[in-house]
This record gives structure tokens, sequence and C-alpha cells, in this order.
């Protein structure tokens, strides 16, 4: 029986490992993901705010309302994405 006792302490001694052992840069991952969904969130609100795209909903409703023809349209857009 004192030889499995010394057997567990050998092994409490030498392996530390009680299944919640982490590597010292685990904080990485959950920063990593905040940012790229950061990233993600600024680009798509930045996009749907941005000036061309209120142009071409301008440009839309226009055409859609008859006020240009499509030759007009198509001008105008391909300026818009130039910009």
């Amino acid at each position: 029986m004192t030889m499995l006792a010394n057997e567990a302490a050998v092994h409490v001694a030498t392996n530390h490992s009680d299944g919640w052992d982490r590597p010292g840069w685990w904080p990485i991952f959950p920063l990593l993901w905040f940012v790229v969904i950061g990233t993600i969130v600024f680009f798509a609100v930045r996009r749907r705010s941005s000036p061309r795209g209120a142009g071409m909903a301008v440009l839309g409703e226009r055409y859609a309302r008859g006020e240009i023809d499509e030759a007009e349209f198509q001008q105008r857009r391909d300026v818009l994405r130039k910009k």
C-alpha cells in the first residue's frame, strides 16, 4: 500500500495537470475573434453609410420615376462607381 501511495505522490508532484491547464497566451484567441467581428461590423456600417451608396440610391429612384433614361442612368452609374 505504501508503494501505491508513493507512486501517487510522485505522479502528483511531477504531473500537475488537473485538466484545466491552459497556455499563458489563451486570451489571444477571444481577442482575435473580437477584432475580426469588429472589423466586419465596421466595414459593413461604413459601406452602408457611404456617399456612393446614397448616390446610387438617389440615381435608382430617379430612374424608377422616369426622370432619367437608361443611357443617362448607366452613364451616371459608371461615374459613381469610379469614385
